[in-house]
């Protein structure tokens, strides 16, 4: 997780260098302090303690197993077995915790691990069992699709690859999916109008050179946009289909 964020800081950072985005922030929040508990292995090896009774030994000691329950008012009480709130809270008090050995040897816990000071996110946000890290923004003055190509751009830069991706998601998600319905929509019209067109005029080769007037009329369509300085949206998606409806009823 904490790759994760080094990579969402890092792309915040290029999209404010580069313009055109405002409130720019991500779903990563940091909690408060925790202490890390990292086993060192080969001592551990060496005192013949497996990890297992270090992980068991502090979860009993420190995170605190429910070991019955009370009932009383009506009410049920889960009966927690732990240490101390002083002791679970001050790393120098875990010095004077003990791992038994299979041998029955008590070895202090810092022979085994190493303690550090770090803090945690608040939550832990997954998406297909994969922990995410959504990004937020706006766009000012600048197409969604190029916003997109941005961020395409700077994750290469950043080396996001492997077990890392970037995913779209919000407005950028649901473009690409109008997109990918606007293009099965179109294809499905070409289809359509092949068959009509082919039993009309009992032609397998007249309705090509009909709907070869739609790549034409395509031309001034972009061209428009290029003049008017608009952006290819959903409705300049649309517009197109019945573009290519208008084009193949004149060439009929």
């Amino acid at each position: 997780i904490d790759r994760l964020n080094f990579y969402t800081q890092s792309m915040i950072a290029k999209l404010r260098a580069a313009g055109g985005y405002a409130d720019l922030s991500s779903s990563y929040e940091t909690g408060k302090p925790e202490i890390a508990l990292e086993i060192n292995r080969e001592r551990a090896a060496d005192l013949g303690v497996p990890a297992i009774q270090i992980g068991s030994t502090i979860a009993t000691l420190i995170g605190g197993p429910k070991v019955a329950s009370l009932e009383e008012g009506g009410e049920r009480y889960d009966v927690r077995v732990q240490v101390l709130p002083g002791y679970r809270d001050d790393p120098l008090k875990l010095g004077l915790l003990m791992v038994r050995a299979p041998m029955g040897a008590l070895v202090p816990l810092p022979n085994l691990v190493s303690a550090q000071i770090t803090s945690g996110p608040v939550q832990i946000d997954r998406e297909n069992r994969a922990r995410v890290i959504t990004l937020l923004g706006n766009v000012q003055g600048k197409a969604l699709g190029d916003a997109t190509q941005d961020v395409e751009r700077f994750a290469k830069e950043l080396g996001i690859e492997g077990e890392y991706e970037i995913k779209a998601a919000g407005q950028t998600e649901h473009m690409a999916e109008n997109v990918a319905a606007i293009s099965f929509a179109f294809m499905l019209a070409l289809a359509a109008l092949y068959m009509i067109l082919a039993s009309q005029f009992n032609s397998f080769v007249h309705p090509f050179t009909m709907m070869l007037a739609a790549p034409l009329s395509f031309v001034g369509a972009f061209a428009g946009l290029y003049i008017a300085g608009l952006h290819l949206d959903m409705m300049g998606q649309i517009g197109l289909l019945m573009l290519m409806g208008l084009v193949m009823k004149n060439g009929i």
